[in-house]
């Protein structure tokens, strides 16, 4: 089941997840479009080995498993959508990094993460993961916040939730 027309670049969003009652109007020009990848429907948690595997593969070969069937597209036009909440991966089995990633440590919304890229830097790379730090259990991103930071707001993206949406 092939998805819609990848992007120039995977960001992989990587954590404990949860549904939220907000929602937000999934509304992005055609130049900075977003594919939503998840693995399940909402309501329907995700084991780490599973989202482990998954972000294995789209760090080292920027590819999405077609597993991740459920994808959301943003649209011109807009659409709505649940603004999911990402936590720490606390406790979780973490994706294996590939040789030659960067690492910068940056702060959206008042919470640090650090993002792991293939190039010299965030905007210049096209595979990346994003994790809030686990030293911060208390802090969480909702989707929105993420896709509206200055360094993905302005950019295509084949977003990969490595989370559970319940």
């Amino acid at each position: 089941m092939p998805g819609p027309t990848p992007t120039a670049a995977t960001l992989v969003l990587y954590g404990h997840g949860a549904l939220t009652e907000s929602t937000f109007d999934f509304r992005r020009a055609q130049g900075a479009r977003i594919n939503l990848y998840s693995w399940t429907r909402e309501g329907i948690p995700v084991w780490d080995t599973q989202i482990e595997l998954a972000a294995n593969s789209a760090l080292q070969d920027g590819e999405i498993r077609q597993s991740f069937a459920t994808v959301n597209s943003s649209r011109i036009g807009g659409t709505v959508l649940r603004n999911y909440a990402l936590f720490a991966p606390t406790d979780l089995r973490l994706p294996t990094v590939p040789d030659g990633f960067n690492e910068t440590e940056i702060e959206i919304e008042g919470v640090e993460v650090t993002v792991h890229h293939n190039g010299a830097t965030i905007e210049a790379s096209n595979r990346l993961l994003l994790m809030i730090d686990e030293n911060d259990d208390d802090n969480f991103l909702f989707l929105t916040d993420v896709f509206n930071d200055e360094n993905f707001a302005d950019r295509s993206l084949d977003v990969l939730w490595c989370a559970c949406k319940s």
